[in-house]
C-alpha cells in the first residue's frame, strides 16, 4: 500500500520567529495550543477550520507519513490582512491548532519572513492523496501503515472519522481474508473493530 500524495497539500516553511509576531502583534493573536507558520504559494483553496491528518516529512523523504490533527484556526496574507481562507497561488502565515506537536514541525525553523524551504512539511488531507494497494499485503511496511492509520482512527474526530472511511476502508474490507492468513489474529481483530466503529 502507497499513499501518492498529489498536488493538494500546504507546504509549511518554518515558524514565525518572535520578532516578526512582535512586528506584527496587531494581525498575529497568541493561543494556547496553537503556532503561527510561514506557508508557501497555496496549489489549492483550504477554509478556515479545515484540518489536516497528515503530514510528510520532507526533510525525512518519508513515504511514511504521520497521523495528527493539525487545524487550520487563523489566516493572515502577505499584506498582514485576516482571510478567511488560504487562497490558491497565495503565500500566507497561518495559526495551526493541535493536540500535540508533531515532531516533523517542531523541528522546523524560526524564520523572520517567508522563505523555500525544500526541507519543510507537507500536510494534506486524506481527500487530497490517493491509496494504491498494488503492494504485497504482507510487506511489514503496508502493516506499519495501517496500525498507524488504526491507532489514528480510534482518536480522531467524527468529521476526520468519517474522510478516513471513505478512503480507506473498502481497500482494507477488499483484503480481509488476505489479512486473516498473514496477519496476527490481534492485528485483525483490531482492524475489524476500527472498521466496525468508524
Amino acid at each position: 500500500m502507497q499513499l501518492e500524495l498529489g498536488n493538494n497539500y500546504l507546504h509549511i516553511q518554518g515558524f514565525v520567529s518572535q520578532g516578526t509576531q512582535k512586528e506584527m502583534a496587531g494581525s498575529l493573536t497568541h493561543r494556547s495550543g496553537a503556532e503561527w507558520f510561514f506557508v508557501e504559494y497555496a496549489s489549492v483553496t483550504y477554509p478556515k477550520g479545515a484540518t489536516f491528518p497528515i503530514i510528510i516529512d520532507s526533510k525525512a523523504g518519508s513515504k511514511v507519513p504521520e497521523f495528527y490533527n493539525l487545524r487550520l484556526i487563523d489566516i493572515v496574507d502577505q499584506f498582514g490582512f485576516h482571510q478567511p481562507e488560504v487562497s490558491e497561488g497565495w503565500k500566507t502565515i497561518c495559526q495551526f491548532a493541535f493536540d500535540t506537536l508533531p515532531p516533523a514541525i517542531a523541528a522546523l525553523p524560526k524564520l523572520d519572513t517567508w522563505r523555500h524551504n525544500p526541507e519543510g512539511v507537507k500536510i494534506v488531507t486524506f481527500s487530497d492523496v490517493k491509496v494504491h494497494d498494488d503492494v504485497d499485503i504482507s510487506k511489514k511496511n503496508y502493516m506499519l501503515v495501517v496500525d498507524e492509520l488504526i491507532s489514528w482512527a480510534l482518536h480522531a474526530d467524527p468529521t476526520n472519522r468519517k474522510e478516513f472511511a471513505n478512503s480507506f476502508s473498502n481497500i482494507i474490507r477488499a483484503h480481509k481474508d488476505e489479512l486473516q492468513k498473514k496477519a496476527s489474529p490481534d492485528f485483525v481483530r483490531k482492524l475489524e473493530e476500527t472498521l466496525h466503529a468508524i
